[in-house]
């Protein structure tokens, strides 16, 4: 692993580059330490957190979505507050119903499961790894094959509609990179900016590093806050084979050439307990924390 590094606030502040980004969000979790609870529809200010990941999606050109069936984005219903977070006082903001995140975030318990790959009516695809809650890893593998699946069947759709002799060369070719976030990342589009800015000046430079990941202030890193080489994330994951069910992503990315990123701004904190919820919460509506009496 490569020592950390920190992003310009100049660079951050330019236009995005134009990479060719595929979004994988995993969205999968049990949610233990929430109780059980449906993590994605955990709101955070009064927005579900798979909605708050999902704001990430203009940078990416396809995005899949790794999770239960109760995940699925239901075009057309408002979000469903399911398990909302502690009260903060703070009123939840009416979605505009034609917006794309509205779209996106609307969840519904009872949501069919699509096939792999396939599209839901808020163009976002969807995926789950067999069996399911098989940990993070399984998750990048379901998402890269609806990902592949996904890019198969736009073919083949451009090929009845055009004739195969007629087919452009770079009609929906695999994406040279691949964006992964966790679905428990309130500030996952600010987290999706500073990669994709790394991404580039690495492409710039010519360095041939396999990915950049977010690493907190105690050094730790954030593999599923991360940017990674799709050749080099695909390879990994195959060479794992049947073995990603419960598989540890120290695992996967080994043998990687990774870079760390400083993320000085907590872009990457995510949300694990509803102490998390309330601090986010707070962070995000700039009202005090509620502290507990001593």
């Amino acid at each position: 692993m490569l020592p950390p590094v920190t992003v310009p606030r100049a660079r951050l502040m330019s236009p995005l580059p134009a990479l060719t980004i595929d979004l994988i969000v995993l969205a999968g979790g049990r949610g233990s330490r929430l109780g059980g609870v449906l993590k994605p529809a955990v709101e955070v200010a009064g927005r579900t957190l798979l909605s708050r990941v999902l704001d990430a999606r203009p940078v990416a050109r396809h995005t899949v979505v790794v999770g239960p069936p109760a995940a699925v984005p239901a075009a057309d219903r408002p979000p469903l507050a399911a398990y909302p977070a502690p009260s903060t006082g703070a009123p939840a903001p009416d979605p505009d119903p034609a917006s794309p995140t509205a779209t996106a975030t609307a969840l519904t318990p009872a949501a069919a499961t699509p096939a792999a790959g396939t599209a839901t009516p808020s163009a976002l695809i969807w995926a789950l790894e067999d069996p399911p809650f098989g940990g993070p890893v399984a998750g990048i593998a379901a998402g890269l094959a609806a990902l592949e699946a996904h890019g198969a069947a736009h073919v083949e759709v451009h090929c009845e509609a055009h004739g195969a002799t007629k087919v452009e060369a770079n009609v929906d070719e695999p994406a040279t990179w691949l964006l992964v976030l966790a679905c428990d990342l309130p500030w996952g589009a600010d987290a999706a900016r500073l990669l994709v800015t790394a991404a580039s000046a690495l492409e710039e430079i010519g360095e041939q590093t396999d990915g950049v990941h977010l690493t907190d202030y105690t050094g730790h890193a954030q593999w599923l806050a991360g940017i990674y080489r799709a050749p080099a994330l695909r390879a990994a994951v195959d060479r794992l084979g049947d073995r990603v069910n419960g598989a540890s992503m120290r695992n996967l990315l080994s043998g990687l050439k990774l870079m760390g990123l400083m993320d000085e701004s907590e872009t990457g904190v995510d949300v694990d307990t509803w102490q998390d919820v309330e601090s986010s919460t707070a962070r995000l509506t700039g009202a005090p924390e509620a502290r507990p009496e001593e």
